[in-house]
C-alpha cells in the first residue's frame, strides 16, 4: 500500500513513512494534503462569513475539530516538503561531487596531454603544496 492510500485510509503518516516513499509518492500526497487544507480553510472561511452575515455561529465542536485537522495537515505537508527539500539538497550535492571530479579528470587528461613530464611535475608539486 502506498503513502497516498495510507493518507486516504486516515492513518496517521509518521516520519519513517515519509522518509520511505518514493518522491513521486511524496509529491502526490503533498498535492493531497495541500488540497484538504485548502478545502478545510473555504469551510472554515465560510463559517467566519456566515457568523458575520447571518449572526448564526457554526457548531462549535465541528469548528474546534476542522481547525485542529487544518493545522495537523500542515503540519504534515511542512514535514513532507522538508523531507523532499532535503533529498534534493542531497542530490544537488552529489551531482556538485561528480561535477567536480569530472573537472579535475579533465585537468589531468589536458596536463598529461599539453605538459612535459618536468612541467607536469611541477605542478603537481605545487598542487601538493597549495593542499597541505
Amino acid at each position: 500500500m502506498s503513502i497516498c492510500d495510507d493518507y486516504r485510509n486516515k492513518m496517521k503518516i509518521n516520519d519513517e513513512m515519509i522518509s520511505n516513499a518514493a518522491d513521486e509518492e511524496l509529491t502526490t500526497l503533498l498535492e493531497n494534503v495541500n488540497e484538504d487544507i485548502a478545502i478545510i480553510t473555504i469551510q472554515l472561511d465560510k463559517a467566519k462569513v456566515d457568523l458575520k452575515v447571518t449572526g448564526l455561529r457554526a457548531d462549535p465542536e465541528w469548528f474546534q475539530k476542522a481547525s485542529a485537522a487544518k493545522k495537523i495537515k500542515g503540519q504534515l505537508s511542512q514535514r513532507i516538503q522538508n523531507e523532499l527539500s532535503r533529498r534534493k539538497k542531497v542530490r544537488r550535492e552529489k551531482n556538485r561531487q561528480q561535477s567536480e571530479k569530472e573537472g579535475v579528470r579533465s585537468l589531468l587528461r589536458a596536463i598529461n596531454l599539453v605538459l612535459t613530464p618536468e612541467q607536469k611535475k611541477k605542478v603537481l608539486d605545487m598542487w601538493r603544496q597549495l593542499r597541505s
